[in-house]
């Protein structure tokens, strides 16, 4: 699914799938090891553990690190003092049994997928998490970018409980598959 992008981002987006099918290759910052981000991070296919405390929801990601998300009335720093992350900064709190999770501050150089999907540093994601079912999670999020985007867009993921799985050591060391972090195509 192709985010509701304006007119100049659509015809970069565009640009970069036709260099793509033309052979260039696309190089994805996850392939230099840096962090895939959010959203991205929700939709990797490693393991995520959530541990929910009074005060706060902990996500662990085998990949992507750890997302804490604050339950106890926390605000968003103000804009002018946000330090833009991977993770960005993330307050949250519930309204039922639904984690309502909300996150600005996010670096505009991270993609949405492996085909290079972008955003700008503007990005605000709201999330509604909550449990479907004894063993599946959604996450409902709404995605604006008031760079980017003609409208917010939606996406949704869902998550099976997995008894057997367990966060591994994951370890990806710069360049271990030969990219040229400054090759074309990779900013």
């Amino acid at each position: 699914m192709i985010p509701p992008y304006k007119p100049d981002w659509a015809a970069r987006y565009q640009a970069l799938l036709v260099s793509s099918r033309d052979g260039k290759v696309l190089v994805d910052p996850t392939a230099r090891c840096l962090p895939p981000g959010m959203p991205r991070t929700m939709s990797t296919p490693f393991p995520i553990e959530f541990s929910v405390e009074p005060n706060r929801v902990l996500m662990l990601f085998e990949i992507g690190g750890v997302r804490r998300i604050p339950t106890n009335g926390a605000k968003h720093p103000p804009a002018d003092n946000l330090n833009p992350t991977f993770m960005g900064d993330t307050v949250g709190h519930w309204e039922g049994d639904t984690l309502v999770a909300d996150t600005v501050g996010l670096r505009g150089d991270t993609v949405f997928d492996a085909s290079g999907a972008m955003h700008s540093d503007k990005m605000h994601i709201v999330e509604r998490i909550r449990l479907i079912g004894p063993d599946k999670l959604e996450d409902h999020m709404t995605i604006d970018d008031l760079d980017a985007f003609t409208k917010p867009w939606e996406v949704t993921h869902s998550y099976d409980r997995k008894s057997d799985w367990q966060i591994m050591e994951f370890v990806c060391e710069e360049n271990n598959r030969g990219v040229d972090p400054n090759a074309p195509g990779d900013k």
